[in-house]
């Protein structure tokens, strides 16, 4: 599985890959969509809070099944705290990181790097 575009997160175009209405989603897909968030974060160094996931024009990744990988806040936080672990201080670690990267970058001096609006938003195309 990989990113394939950036959306909004109310961007209705979309599925939600985490819907309340949705049928069970196993662990595995799961895991492999959070991986290909991780990469994607790594590989173009976004950065990104719980907030701007959910309220930024691009901030809710779109993965190559059509889907829209939102999720809440605090779930976002941990994601961050997996793809850039050197990012939080020592003092920070453990049961607190995804906090930090949810709402409390700012307090501790990290900057967001907010996927680019000139990124292409990919159409989910319905056969």
């Amino acid at each position: 599985m990989k990113v394939i575009g950036w959306t909004s997160f109310t961007n209705h175009e979309y599925p939600n890959m985490f819907d309340d209405k949705a049928a069970y989603i196993l662990p595995s897909e799961y895991a492999a969509a959070r991986i290909a968030v991780v990469n994607e974060l790594r590989e173009h160094q976004y950065k990104l809070t719980g907030t701007s996931h959910q309220t930024h024009k691009y901030g809710c990744p779109v993965l190559e099944n059509g889907k829209k990988f939102n999720v809440s806040q605090r779930t976002w936080g941990a994601i961050m705290a997996d793809a850039y672990p050197e990012d939080i201080p020592h003092y920070l670690l453990g049961d607190y990181r995804h906090i930090t990267w949810a709402w409390r970058t700012g307090e501790i001096g990290l900057k967001e790097v907010l996927p680019n609006p000139e990124y292409k938003e990919h159409k989910n195309e319905k056969n």
